[in-house]
């Protein structure tokens, strides 16, 4: 169970809420950033990022009681909150569906990892997840996680995913985890034959 009292627990925390709304709010899609064009307000960003904070532990509070609906709301509010709150510094005046899933999504899925949480009903919908989504498919259309806003979009994200788990016979969250840990294997097996391609390279040399 989560104690944010506890110092070990309360460091972690801190650690998932800068790695989960960090992840979102860094989209690297120049035409869909998250902040308007040359933000100067920095104090309405670092409030906007405490609120986000703030929200998410909210959530957690109340996440046990949450079914999946609750849970699909919980993404609408928070975009909707952000939005309502901080539309001079929010690049087209909104803070998308789209960041608001990936970073309540991750957020769950670090603490449920760590057994502070129940299984999330959903996973962190990004572009390395929508490729295995679609799976070649050409018939399977899904907006970027970067464009996202509606909940209509992420509804086919969802249901493409529950599709696939269940061919699986798992969850989307445990679905996406071996997703994840299978890319992570594979790139680090590339890693370690690079390097030693460079050294055997560097040996001859």
């Amino acid at each position: 169970m989560l104690t944010p009292t506890d110092p070990k627990h309360a460091f972690l925390l801190n650690e998932i809420f800068t790695s989960s709304i960090n992840a979102g709010l860094q989209t690297r899609n120049r035409d869909y950033p998250v902040y308007k064009k040359d933000l100067t307000d920095f104090k309405a960003k670092e409030n906007m990022i405490l609120c986000i904070r703030i929200f998410l532990l909210g959530y957690i509070k109340d996440f046990d009681t949450i079914d999946e609906e609750g849970h699909k709301e919980k993404i609408s509010l928070m975009a909707k909150h952000i939005t309502d709150n901080y539309i001079p510094i929010l690049h087209n005046g909104e803070f998308r569906i789209g960041i608001s899933q990936k970073i309540i999504n991750l957020f769950l899925k670090y603490l449920w990892c760590c057994g502070w949480v129940k299984e999330p009903f959903h996973c962190p919908f990004d572009s390395i997840i929508k490729v295995r989504l679609i799976n070649g498919d050409s018939f399977v259309q899904l907006t970027d996680w970067t464009r996202m806003n509606s909940m209509d979009e992420y509804d086919n994200y969802v249901k493409r995913a529950k599709g696939l788990a269940e061919a699986s016979n798992c969850s989307i969250p445990a679905w996406e985890l071996k997703v994840w840990n299978r890319r992570n294997v594979r790139n680090e097996k590339i890693r370690i034959k690079i390097a030693r391609t460079d050294s055997v390279s560097e040996l001859i040399g």
